[in-house]
């Protein structure tokens, strides 16, 4: 069993301007092998296409699309309701929204 801690959250704002990130640690002796390993390259790479993937030109559903791919890739299935927002000055939660997944 693969343990995963959870609220190694750390946030800021420099003039209203918020930043925030996250990471998640194995807890565990020895490398990570089998099913667990291919969901945590999966979480990975869909973070790293999303990022690539939220610039001008693109719309939201571009995204969504893209992080299902790689879930499909992994023969992984994402956490319905979960929300990447619009970050805007004072503001942490905009009206913009990514869904991780169509449902």
């Amino acid at each position: 069993m693969v343990g995963f801690s959870y609220g190694n959250d750390m946030g800021c704002h420099i003039d209203g301007f918020i930043a925030v990130v996250a990471h998640t640690h194995v807890l565990q002796e020895g490398p990570v092998t089998g099913r667990a390993s291919d969901v945590i390259a999966a979480a990975n790479t869909a973070a790293e296409v999303a990022l690539r993937l939220v610039r001008p030109g693109k719309k939201n559903k571009d995204v969504t699309e893209a992080i299902q791919k790689v879930a499909a890739a992994y023969v992984c299935k994402i956490v319905e309701g979960v929300l990447s927002h619009q970050l805007k000055q004072f503001v942490i939660d905009g009206n913009n929204v990514i869904l991780s997944v169509h449902i």
